[in-house]
C-alpha cells in the first residue's frame, strides 16, 4: 500500500464540522449497506455472513483516525455509495419484476386493476 497513507503531525479535531459530516455520511452508507444485506440474506443473522464480515473489515481498515489519513478514502466512500445504489436498484428491480412479470393470460379487469384503473360498470339489463 505504498503512497496511500501518511502520518499526520497534528491530530484531527473531533469537533471539526467537515470531519463530522463525512463521518455521518460514512455511517449512513454503512447502515444502508447492512440494511440491503439483510434483504439479501433472509436466513439467520446478517452478522454471521461473509459479506458482512468483509464489509466491516474494510470499513475498519480504511477508517480515518487522528494518527493517519487514508488518501484513497474518498474513492472507497464513492465505491461504497455505488455498491449501495446497485444493491437497492437490484432489489427494487426484482420487486417490480415479481409484480408485473407475465403470469399467463390476464383478464381485462385484472390488467386494469394492475394499472390502477377501474372499468366502467355495465348497466343492468332490462
Amino acid at each position: 500500500m505504498k503512497g496511500y497513507f501518511y502520518v499526520v503531525s497534528t491530530p484531527l479535531t473531533l469537533l471539526d464540522p467537515s470531519n463530522m459530516a463525512t463521518s455521518m455520511e460514512r455511517l449512513r452508507v454503512l447502515r444502508g449497506l447492512i440494511r440491503e444485506l439483510r434483504h439479501v440474506h433472509k436466513k439467520g443473522p446478517v452478522k454471521e455472513t461473509i459479506a458482512y464480515n468483509y464489509l466491516m473489515e474494510q470499513y475498519r481498515k480504511h477508517q480515518v483516525t487522528d494518527q493517519r489519513v487514508c488518501r484513497a478514502h474518498q474513492e472507497l466512500q464513492r465505491n461504497a455509495e455505488t455498491y449501495l445504489c446497485l444493491l437497492k436498484s437490484t432489489r427494487l428491480q426484482q420487486a417490480l419484476h415479481d409484480e408485473y412479470y407475465g403470469k399467463g393470460e390476464r383478464t381485462t379487469e385484472e390488467t386494469a386493476k394492475m394499472l390502477g384503473f377501474d372499468l366502467p360498470q355495465n348497466p343492468p339489463d332490462k
